[in-house]
This record gives C-alpha cells, sequence and structure tokens, in this order.
C-alpha cells in the first residue's frame, strides 16, 4: 500500500527532474537526481514500468505544460496541477 501511495507522489517529482525539456532546466541543475540518487530514480523507474500502472504515469506532456503554467504564475501564489493542464495528455502519449 506504502508503495502506491507514496511512489505516485515520488512521480510527479522524478518526471520534471528527469526530463528532458527546457522548463525544468533549472531545477535538474540544482538537483542531478540521476547521479546523486540513484536507487530512488531505480524505484520510481520500475514502477512507472509496472504494467499495470504504467499508464498512469505523469506524462513528459503533462510536466511540460504544468511547468510552462507554473513558470507564468504570480509568485504568491501556490500553483497547483490543474485538469485543464491534463487535458489531451493521456490521449497524446502511450
Amino acid at each position: 500500500m506504502l508503495d502506491v501511495h507514496v511512489a505516485s507522489m515520488w512521480d510527479c517529482l522524478y518526471a520534471p527532474l528527469t526530463n528532458d525539456g527546457e522548463i525544468f532546466n533549472h531545477v535538474r541543475g540544482l538537483t542531478d537526481v540521476t547521479n546523486t540518487a540513484p536507487n530512488w530514480c531505480a524505484y520510481v523507474e520500475r514502477f512507472r514500468a509496472h504494467t499495470q500502472l504504467h499508464k498512469y504515469r505523469f506524462r513528459k506532456l503533462a510536466v511540460e505544460k504544468h511547468g510552462v503554467r507554473s513558470a507564468g504564475w504570480p509568485k504568491d501564489q501556490k500553483c497547483q496541477l490543474s485538469l485543464a493542464v491534463l487535458e489531451g495528455v493521456f490521449e497524446a502519449e502511450p
């Protein structure tokens, strides 16, 4: 149960930290998780690849769309993930 609960939250963190898009370059430069936390990356990658969970992973397109939305958000307000950001993401990527 803990894996399903925690790994899905870690997936939302993992995707921007390992995504090759431009929007989160500044974050990847600060964290370098592939080198500083290789065991964590391997764990999340195994979770993301699980046959029953793979189709529900956080998609690259969602990361990019949320990143663009967040970058333009007022700094004094919390920018939460929006359903509008996720629209069409699951259809676009297998």
